[in-house]
């Protein structure tokens, strides 16, 4: 037998975010202990800060790198294999009533909450939260250049809309607010996205 590759065995790195998980699920952001979460990685607290600025940081990174992930799956499915940008956003709103809420996005609810009270951790949820728009505009502009959304439609009000609408979302999956059939949310999508074209196009199907 050939001994186990360095690769395969957790780095501490990955031992914190692990523990992290376990312990901002439990306890919440606010909750948690930086002392328990280095307990269960069967660490030291040193470890955590000799790897990550503090806290808030370790939330993000464990809520995915990983807040991106979720992000990018919230608004940008990955099982996606759609044509034109026009049906990216379409599956897109599609999805966002469908599933339940998985841990890691449960905790990208506790991250906007606290944001409130910690400015570091607002502050790098804001620069994910930037990354996203920017690759929800540069979709919009795809989808204009197409002719599936008027040149009237203004493109920031429309990525403020969509990413509104993502973590309204969340919220209803979080805490199990009444949804409404699949069948209807699809239809009203798609209804959505055709209003959006200038008079007299029907691109988007």
């Amino acid at each position: 037998m050939t001994a186990m590759r360095a690769t395969e065995v957790p780095s501490t790195r990955e031992r914190l975010l692990a523990a992290a998980l376990e312990v901002f699920s439990t306890h919440g952001y606010d909750g948690a202990r930086v002392q328990e979460i280095a307990r269960r990685a069967g660490l030291t607290t040193g470890a955590i800060y000799g790897n990550f600025r503090g806290k808030a940081e370790l939330l993000m990174e464990a809520i995915g790198s990983r807040s991106a992930e979720e992000l990018d799956q919230l608004i940008t499915p990955r099982e996606q294999v759609q044509r034109d940008a026009a049906d990216q956003m379409l599956a897109m709103g599609r999805k966002l009533m469908a599933g339940a809420t998985s841990t890691r996005q449960a905790l990208l609810i506790e991250a906007l909450v606290s944001a409130r009270r910690d400015t570091e951790l607002a502050s790098l949820i804001r620069t994910t939260i930037d990354d996203q728009r920017a690759k929800l505009r540069a979709t919009v502009e795809h989808a204009r250049a197409e002719g599936a959304i008027a040149d009237a439609v203004d493109s920031d009000a429309f990525v403020s809309f969509g990413l509104a609408l993502a973590f309204g979302s969340l919220l209803f999956k979080a805490i199990d607010l009444p949804r409404p059939e699949q069948g209807g949310w699809d239809e009203l999508m798609t209804r959505f996205m055709g209003s959006l074209s200038e008079p007299g196009d029907d691109d988007v199907v």
